[in-house]
């Protein structure tokens, strides 16, 4: 037999003429049972099983409602045509009173009575669903689920039930319901199940309301979260830096002639980074060169002539000149700023400088070594205390998409800087993990281990100091 084939429990029709049509129950109880573990998901299921019970038994609705302990109000779960929580509120505060009204019950209660006097009549909640065009019958079967939790399901009828239907009625609550009532259970969130679990083991003629047992568990869990002892995290802006900087400065007074890379590319060691205006300084050395040549020949002649006194005397006026040669070549040389190893230029962007004058010594340029990493963290006064050499740590840099790597702490600078308004103290270690796409300047977050603590007593040690300070400015 089909679901599709099996006849609706229709038993009266207006004039209150009874035709009763009588199949056996076990087929349709199989057929609910097969459409409840057919669906993988409560809701699905639920609606499904009750709304072709609605169909065999010709009911208008058919609502399953549940609670978790006696204490606690009926929970509508669902319905035949569906949970509509914006338009059908006051009809869903009915339904969850006649299902706790249902759940006082140990038999199965309907309004109106049925007339073998199975039911009661002074059933308040249920009578309030009748409806004069839609609903003249309800009935309400309670039934039992795993963990001693009550559920009901409330039948709302055009016309009474006769026996072959209102067996089905029951035994659809008895073997049908706990299948649904488990799927609930499984798709039940998580603080759900837990909340459910706590008032099972509570069960009991003094047990606590749930939410006081709740309450109880989040507090110690809080409790123990503030009290046991963790790791304690210092965290603070930080920054990275090539582990060898090198400043370019300028050799001698002069003007800036050329350019050859920008803050950012990569360079050689011994590349040319920029050139100073050497005009002066190649005519010096063309006059010193001349000289130069010209003592050298006098020096020779004068060996020459073997002349003891003019031998000397040019010796020492070559010399002179071969030393001034020197001077002016080497200074034709330092006008061009070279690359002291092999790295990244960081700073010095001198592109729309071309032409100004530089002093001897002032920074040009800086180059970063570029096979090695620092990180310097900037650590706020408050918690310079808790950092000492050794310490590890992570950092988080946003821009290689949240990628993170481990340092260790190598020293922590002893003299405060100030910045932004406060005090800081840079803690300073080398990155371990070789990450592409690093840079210096790159910006992030580093979170410094800094010992197993309380939070509770890192609180206590912030607040008590911020109060002592406070203390102090008032008493200035």
């Amino acid at each position: 037999m089909k679901l599709n084939d099996l006849p609706a429990y229709l038993t009266a029709d207006d004039t209150r003429e009874r035709t009763e049509t009588v199949v056996s129950v076990a087929p349709a109880l199989l057929e609910l049972q097969g459409l409840a573990l057919r669906e993988a998901r409560f809701d699905a299921a639920a609606t499904a099983v009750l709304a072709d019970l609605a169909r065999r038994l010709g009911c208008s609705r058919i609502s399953l409602a549940a609670r978790a302990t006696p204490m606690d109000s009926a929970r509508l779960l669902a319905t035949s045509d569906g949970i509509d929580n914006d338009g059908r509120l006051l009809a869903m505060r009915a339904l969850c009173d006649a299902a706790d009204e249902a759940l006082e019950r140990d038999e199965p209660v309907e309004s109106p009575a049925a007339e073998d006097g199975v039911g009661n009549p002074r059933a308040v909640a249920l009578g309030a669903l009748l409806r004069a065009d839609e609903v003249r019958a309800v009935m309400g079967v309670a039934f039992e689920t795993e963990g001693a939790q009550r559920a009901v399901f409330l039948y709302e009828m055009r016309n009474g039930l006769g026996a072959p239907a209102r067996s089905l009625a029951r035994d659809a609550a008895l073997f049908v319901g706990p299948i649904l009532m488990l799927k609930s259970r499984l798709d039940a969130p998580l603080a759900e199940r837990a909340r459910d679990f706590i008032a099972q083991r509570t069960a009991g003629e003094r047990r606590l309301p749930t939410s006081w047992l709740m309450a109880t568990v989040i507090g110690v869990t809080v409790l123990f979260g503030v009290l046991w002892p963790s790791t304690h995290h210092v965290v603070a802006q930080a920054r990275v830096e090539g582990h060898g900087q090198r400043i370019v400065p300028a050799p001698m007074d002069g003007f800036l002639q050329s350019v050859a890379v920008r803050p950012g590319e990569s360079v050689k060691a011994g590349q040319v980074l920029a050139t100073l205006d050497d005009r002066e300084a190649a005519t010096t050395a063309e006059k010193t060169t001349a000289e130069r040549v010209q003592f050298e020949r006098q020096y020779r002649d004068a060996l020459t002539r073997e002349d003891a006194a003019a031998t000397e005397i040019a010796r020492a006026k070559y010399e002179q000149a071969k030393a001034q040669d020197d001077l002016a070549q080497s200074r034709m040389a330092r006008s061009r700023l070279l690359a002291p190893f092999d790295g990244v230029l960081i700073s010095g962007d001198l592109a729309s400088a071309i032409g100004s004058p530089v002093k001897r010594g002032q920074e040009l340029m800086v180059v970063a070594q570029s096979h090695a990493w620092r990180v310097v963290a900037e650590v706020d006064e408050a918690d310079v205390t808790s950092l000492v050499p050794g310490q590890k740590a992570r950092l988080l840099l946003a821009a290689l998409s949240g990628a993170t790597a481990e340092f260790v702490v190598d020293r922590v600078s002893p003299v405060a800087q100030a910045a932004d308004g406060r005090n800081i103290f840079e803690a300073e270690g080398r990155l371990s993990d070789d990450l592409s796409g690093l840079r210096p300047g790159l910006r992030g977050i580093a979170r410094i281990e800094a010992g197993d603590r309380a939070p509770l007593a890192v609180w206590f040690e912030r607040a008590s100091t911020a109060l002592r300070r406070l203390m102090w400015t008032l008493m200035a």
